[in-house]
């Protein structure tokens, strides 16, 4: 056999073989996939979002929970980890989104023991008008976690 047949049959080989390895999702799309399959089961919404940050637009994964209270609707409001801690914000390195957009007052000091005891990987807390969320890098913690912490954000709000 020469040496152009072995060149040509390893060509052949790699035209068949490259385009299938290419085809398979990375380690971290594999983990992804399953931490927002385990977030489904628990009944948590999960979607990808944009969320502007001091350093520029950064894409997030929003993972949600509707409300459990149907005949009640919240007032909308969004609180962002800011690169910077500063007197001036609601608390530390965390402020509003819009400075009109604030949870309510009698909520606010509950708001900020709950904020103190988030991961650095939780980006932002939003309040729509049927659900809450937590904008997460998805890093570092587990869906129970962030099961809980949207548990414990529903409970803030009165929804139990």
């Amino acid at each position: 056999m020469s040496i152009w047949a072995v060149i040509i049959i390893f060509i052949a080989i790699a035209m068949v073989v490259g385009p299938i390895a290419l085809m398979r999702p990375s380690q971290r799309d594999q983990r992804l996939t399953a931490l927002r399959q385990a977030a489904a089961q628990k009944g948590i919404r999960v979607r990808l979002a944009s969320l502007t940050l001091a350093t520029g637009q950064q894409a997030l994964a929003l993972y949600s929970k509707i409300s459990q209270k149907a005949d009640e609707s919240y007032t909308p409001w969004l609180l962002i980890q800011q690169s910077l801690e500063h007197d001036l914000h609601f608390s530390d390195h965390w402020d509003w989104a819009d400075a009109k957009a604030q949870a309510p007052s009698h909520l606010q000091p509950a708001l900020r023991e709950y904020i103190e005891s988030l991961d650095d990987s939780i980006k932002g807390i939003e309040v729509t008008k049927h659900s809450m969320g937590v904008y997460w890098k998805e890093q570092r913690l587990s869906i129970e976690q962030i099961d809980s912490l949207l548990d414990k954000l529903q409970m803030l709000l009165g929804d139990s």
